[in-house]
């Protein structure tokens, strides 16, 4: 009996959300909430531990790779997985899913699963070599295709990628990557309820496309990238905070800020965050609020866990 075992993190992409379809960058960061995948290979017939809700989408999506990296023996062992990834809220639970997913299954045709032992082998997207993150991050991308059917690569880079990344779209995969600075603030993130489905907000966005607050959410996430990755003598922490409070007017007019989401940050910003904003598909969903010190960070936090519409609220440093 042979096994592994993949955790994959979550993921904030902090400036780039629908604009970088369009060539816009992206910058994003890791999150502690993870995805943790087990395969154990046996001679028994396959079986996933999964509740059923999911469990359609997600063998779809492990079919898919399966036949992607060229594998004509049947599965088999088991697969359980468990996540404290919020579904469909912005934080890459979808891509996160595919990452793991990728690892597992490059393993199998390799063979390289290791026998069984006392300690679990557990690999983490960190530990990863350049080459094997190439490898696994370009399957991860052949399924995340499967759920959104265009994907820029960066969702899936973004779980693989250790640390503050930047990412720039090309024509092809994968993404251009760099690892930035960290920024040396606390990111205080969390997400409310969406409001609308994420599919109805990209239409949303879609059809303001080359409106006037689309150019301009195209701008902001080029300037954040250029500012976080070129900082020398710049005070980068409160220029990203303020372009972070730009984008408001932009969501507010593709119409994807939701009323929950426009009170939320007023309280963030009472409470001493020096700025933030929505992320992800907008309507709710994911956000982030930067603060300069942890205390700040923990004053932030304990109040928007006070707010009704907030499903949850954590932070960390960056």
């Amino acid at each position: 009996m042979r096994h592994t075992i993949f955790r994959c993190p979550g993921k904030l992409m902090l400036f780039g959300e629908h604009v970088v379809l369009e060539g816009a960058p992206a910058v994003t960061t890791p999150l502690v909430m993870e995805l943790i995948a087990q395969w154990t290979v046996m001679d028994e017939a396959f079986e996933l531990f999964l509740g059923e809700p999911n469990r359609k989408s997600v063998l779809e999506i492990l079919g898919l790779l399966w036949d992607k990296a060229g594998l004509e023996q049947p599965m088999r062992g088991n697969i359980s997985l468990a996540s404290t990834i919020p579904i469909g809220q912005g934080f890459g639970s979808s891509a996160a899913l595919c990452a793991a997913f990728a690892y597992l299954v490059r393993n199998v045709k390799a063979g390289s699963f290791p026998n069984f032992s006392m300690i679990m082998p557990t690999i983490r997207p960190e530990t990863l070599s350049a080459k094997d993150r190439m490898a696994v991050w370009t399957l991860a991308n052949e399924a995340e295709q499967l759920i959104h059917g265009k994907a820029s690569g960066i969702d899936t880079g973004a779980v693989l990628h250790p640390g503050l990344t930047r990412f720039a779209p090309k024509p092809g995969f994968p993404p251009d990557s760099k690892r930035l600075e960290p920024l040396g603030a606390w990111l205080v993130y969390g997400n409310v309820p969406r409001t609308v489905d994420a599919k109805t907000c990209i239409a949303m966005v879609q059809a303001h496309k080359g409106s006037a607050p689309y150019l301009k959410l195209a701008e902001i996430a080029a300037v954040a990238a250029d500012t976080m990755e070129n900082r020398k003598g710049k005070k980068i922490i409160p220029i990203v905070a303020k372009l972070a409070n730009e984008t408001l007017a932009c969501f507010r007019y593709l119409g994807i800020l939701s009323e929950p989401m426009e009170r939320l940050h007023e309280l963030a910003l009472r409470s001493g965050a020096l700025g933030g904003k929505m992320c992800g598909a907008g309507s709710g969903g994911a956000f982030w609020y930067l603060a300069k010190t942890r205390e700040q960070a923990i004053r932030v936090r304990d109040n928007l866990l006070a707010f009704p519409a907030c499903s949850f609220v954590d932070i960390k440093s960056i």
